[in-house]
């Protein structure tokens, strides 16, 4: 809101002729008022409405205001895909229920299953035979029965044996069968799903019985017990913002507000090179399980950058005469009226219908009675001649 104006108004023309009929009245009061103060009776002051306030000089931020969402450390949030083209044969959970690390989660099946444990069985006695050889090809180069590259020949296919076991074993691993249960021959038909991480089933990307192919998601898991705010910084504002400054969030959706820090700014911005990723921590992380905070809610973020002193007032109480702005400040009250003295002001930082505000006299920072309400019609009677002066 831009300060008031000073003209004429049609209502005004009542208090003038109202402080003319009680000029008599209101001069007993002001014999010994300053040349720059603006005397008007109490009638006068209930008419217009008129309000004061003492305010103080106190601490102000410079805010950015931005959006954003909930989020969850990268390592929080995963989504387990199919290593091979698979059958699912039984889902054990349901969207929004808890896990543990490593339970069961579904089963499925596959031909390529079968083939892995067969490959692995197979390579486990190539390389059986392949040490046996080598300790016969060994025993013949200790007794120079045989030639050497034999015995290096043995080595290698030892070695070459024991990379594709390792190859195999780690493959079975990955698809939940332990290879040392395979050494009886008995195959596994089926294999499980499990979560990789604690937390909650955030998707399930498949039904029973569906084919998927390879790489193609099957479900999302979500641990929410380190939520954070992923919040959008346009470019404009970024410099302002350091890692420690103090953050209020406002989640909408549930009408709650969250004290915050930032954490961590990035460096670098998006590829439309608008805005870059700032994420700050909750201080209290336990009221975020009490009032269920999800991943991916929008927020509302107010974070506090650089601070000074100053008062914070009404816009309306600021007003203009010949480029400077001015307010009222409440210099004596008797039982006719009140003397107010216009005092001129340095405008600040605008926050809704607050405007932050320095005093331009000996008096600054000292608290005073600010005219709140009125401001502007006080004004106009300095500029229309309303009101008496001494």
């Amino acid at each position: 809101m831009k300060a008031l104006a000073i003209k004429y108004i049609f209502p005004l023309l009542f208090l003038f002729l109202w402080s003319c009929k009680n000029e008599e009245r209101a001069q007993e009061g002001q014999h010994h008022q300053d040349e720059e103060q603006l005397f008007i009776s109490k009638e006068q002051a209930d008419y217009i409405g008129l309000e004061t306030k003492v305010v103080k000089h106190d601490t102000v931020y410079q805010k950015i205001s931005v959006i954003g969402e909930i989020g969850v450390p990268p390592q929080g949030n995963v989504t387990i895909s199919a290593i091979a083209n698979l059958q699912i044969l039984s889902i054990k959970k349901l969207v929004g229920d808890q896990v543990r690390a490593e339970e069961v989660i579904a089963y499925a099946t596959s031909p390529m299953i079968m083939q892995w444990q067969r490959d692995y069985l197979s390579i486990q006695e190539t390389l059986e035979l392949a040490q046996k050889e080598l300790e016969r090809q060994s025993t013949l180069n200790e007794q120079r029965i045989n030639a050497r590259k034999n015995y290096e020949q043995a080595l290698t296919s030892v070695q070459k044996a024991k990379a594709e076991l390792d190859e195999s074993r780690s493959r079975l691993k990955m698809i939940g069968i332990n290879p040392d249960e395979l050494d009886d021959g008995e195959l596994y038909e089926r294999i499980p799903v499990k979560s990789p991480i604690s937390g909650k089933i955030s998707g399930i990307y498949v039904k029973r019985s569906q084919f998927i192919r390879e790489g193609s998601p099957v479900f999302g898991i979500v641990n929410t017990h380190h939520l954070h705010a992923e919040l959008k910084v346009f470019e404009k504002g970024l410099n302002k913002v350091r890692e420690g400054q103090q953050v209020l969030i406002n989640v909408p959706s549930i009408g709650q507000s969250f004290k915050g820090h930032i954490f961590l700014v990035s460096n670098t911005l998006d590829t439309e090179g608008a805005f870059a990723e700032v994420h700050a921590h909750f201080d209290d992380e336990e009221s975020l399980e009490a009032n269920n905070l999800k991943v991916g809610q929008m927020l509302e973020a107010t974070i506090f950058t650089n601070s000074y002193q100053a008062y914070q007032v009404p816009q309306s109480s600021v007003f203009m005469i010949d480029d400077q702005y001015f307010v009222f400040k409440k210099t004596g009250e008797a039982d006719n009226g009140y003397t107010f003295e216009p005092i001129p002001v340095k405008r600040g930082d605008e926050e809704g219908s607050k405007v932050n505000i320095e005093l331009l006299t000996s008096e600054r920072g000292a608290p005073f009675d600010l005219v709140t309400k009125g401001a502007y019609f006080l004004a106009s009677m300095i500029s229309e001649g309303g009101g008496h002066h001494n």
